[in-house]
């Protein structure tokens, strides 16, 4: 990934966003069983089988975890059209901006009451950044 792939620098030398840019999912996690990556895996799957419409993906999975490494293993045997997936480790301050340049975000917690919101969603609610869930109740 690579700023270059986002923006651009315009006559004015001001900082404008590429018309024809990926589009930016971030997805945070602690990679722990409670958080079931085969459906993230299997909804970019269809969406890389999607018509060519769609812009180009690029998913950002962030965090530590027990599961990083079988899943990061996964990931490496994917050989997709439109989607790339990437699991860096963020630092604290560098978290709320790759939040703030997101597009969407995905939580895949699943709460036992199905009423707590964990603070990866509070955290992209911070940001303004529309997130999608696994069923919540309101």
């Amino acid at each position: 990934m690579n700023l270059n792939d986002f923006t651009k620098l315009s006559e004015s030398r001001e900082v404008q966003l590429k018309p024809d840019r990926p589009s930016l999912l971030v997805c945070s996690t602690s990679w722990t069983p409670d958080e079931d990556f085969s459906i993230l895996l299997k909804a970019l799957q269809k969406y890389d089988e999607s018509e060519d419409i769609y812009p180009k993906l690029i998913c950002v999975i962030t965090g530590r975890g027990l599961l990083k490494y079988h899943y990061q293993h996964k990931i490496l045997k994917l050989k997709w059209k439109k989607v790339s997936i990437i699991t860096p480790w963020l630092e604290n301050n560098y978290y709320p901006l790759l939040l703030t340049c997101a597009d969407l975000g995905v939580c895949l917690h699943v709460s036992s009451s199905g009423l707590d919101l964990p603070m990866k969603m509070i955290d992209m609610y911070g940001v303004c950044l529309p997130v999608c869930a696994f069923d919540f109740k309101w």
